[in-house]
């Protein structure tokens, strides 16, 4: 998974949706294991933010700018989403 330490390098926050199998022990676990295995400062679980940008498939990137923002959906890179938004989305300016 680069894609979480890259996000770690740049401050980027990394989001899960909800509980694995509906269970705090086995989220918290794996949680645990990633931040673990990939020495990052954190992990947070929170579907709100996922509902907020109507977020329905993952991996996602989102940028915010102001009161809009900016997704790029798949297993793109880092650096390539990022540019993406910069040359095509609404975070232009950004």
């Amino acid at each position: 998974m680069p894609f979480l330490k890259s996000a770690q390098a740049k401050q980027i926050p990394v989001y899960f949706n909800g509980l694995i199998d509906n269970s705090m022990e086995k989220t918290a676990r794996y949680l645990l294991n990633l931040i673990q295995k990939y020495q990052l400062a954190g992990i947070q679980v929170d579907p709100l933010r996922f509902d907020y940008y109507g977020i329905n498939q993952v991996p996602a990137l989102v940028k915010r700018c102001g009161k809009t923002f900016d997704v790029v959906y798949g297993s793109v890179a880092l650096e390539e989403g990022l540019t993406q938004i910069s040359r095509h989305g609404l975070c232009i300016d950004e």
